[in-house]
């Protein structure tokens, strides 16, 4: 049954990413003959985390080797008519590194994909307020074990903490879409269905907390938690000093009707910041923050600067917000 659901889920990605460029096709073929006034805009971009560092025979204090390597891909395909619209939006962020001769190899710094799409139709007469459909998956590419390294360290082999879908985050959101001019939107949708889905049975009864909770927040004795509420969507992008730096800020807010309603998670705060160097390269500045009451994070309770889960270290599973930040040089491409 597990299996058959995963499945489903990929069919169904592939069967819109089908229909997406398809309709893509369809559509270019009749502005050729001047039959259809829908316009695609189609873009995206790249960067590189690339740096290291090496030495031999050091000195007292004089350093450690590094390697790390990372990447970002964003890619949009945005539709536009007189009454309807349709956004998509893919987010890819990787990064893994190596301290010294680590003998447990890279350690995953980052990892997420997110795929988002949104489409309105227009309800009043001056095109500024849609009854919209938004969703979302997010999920992440690579295995991922005990210390956050790419490959089981422990000498017990206990296998994988995170892996393709698992966890696999879904949402789908009916409401209304607001947007007053091109810079700025909200979205609000009174009955939003968030559903946590872990595809491996093991993962799944990972038990993180005294209280049982589950490491990816999952209900105790199920691969899933399904949860039904409420969400807010908050939009700002702009572009200054002539077009050479543009700034997005998205804000999406839920709340679950189900359980623990005062508890508002934060699915996301992604703020990104381009500065355009040349010909379109340019410096991308990336900031996010998360908080999901079900799902812990690891703590840094002793200030020491690590975040080591393991034997013989202090519990450092808690609830708290997620906090991630770099910087990438970013090539951005118009097909």
């Amino acid at each position: 049954m597990k299996f058959k659901f995963t499945l489903c889920c990929v069919l169904a990605c592939l069967c819109l990413n089908y229909h997406a460029f398809a309709q893509i096709n369809v559509e270019d073929a009749a502005k050729k003959m001047g039959g259809d006034t829908m316009r695609w805009t189609k873009g995206g971009g790249f960067g590189l985390d690339l740096a290291g560092s090496g030495i031999r025979n050091p000195r007292s204090g004089a350093g450690i080797g590094r390697i790390g390597f990372g990447g970002l891909i964003t890619a949009t395909a945005n539709r536009k008519a007189a009454k309807s619209y349709w956004d998509n939006t893919l987010t890819l962020q990787l990064a893994a590194q190596r301290i010294g001769r680590d003998i447990n190899g890279f350690q995953k710094n980052l990892d997420f994909t997110r795929i988002n799409s949104r489409a309105g139709w227009k309800i009043d007469s001056v095109g500024k307020l849609f009854v919209a459909l938004d969703g979302l998956a997010e999920t992440q590419l690579l295995k991922t074990f005990t210390g956050n390294y790419l490959n089981d360290t422990t000498t017990a082999k206990v296998g994988a903490i995170a892996k393709l879908f698992s966890p696999l985050k879904i949402q789908l959101s009916p409401g209304l879409d607001y947007r007053p001019n091109a810079h700025f939107s909200i979205f609000y949708s009174p009955a939003s269905l968030q559903m946590t889905y872990v595809g491996d049975d093991r993962i799944a009864n990972i038990a993180i907390l005294p209280d049982g909770t589950r490491l990816h927040g999952n209900e105790i004795g199920k691969n899933n938690r399904t949860e039904l509420g409420s969400r807010l969507i908050v939009k700002y992008e702009n572009k200054y000093l002539k077009d050479r730096v543009s700034v997005v800020s998205v804000l999406n807010l839920y709340g679950n009707y189900l359980a623990d309603f005062q508890n508002i998670d934060v699915t996301f705060w992604r703020n990104t910041i381009n500065f355009a160097i040349y010909k379109g390269l340019t410096l991308e500045l990336v900031g996010e923050m998360n908080y999901d009451n079900d799902i812990p994070v690891s703590k840094d309770i002793n200030k020491d600067g690590r975040y080591e889960i393991g034997a013989g270290l202090p519990d450092r599973w808690g609830r708290g917000g997620q906090y991630i930040g770099g910087f990438f040089l970013k090539y951005n491409v118009i097909l």
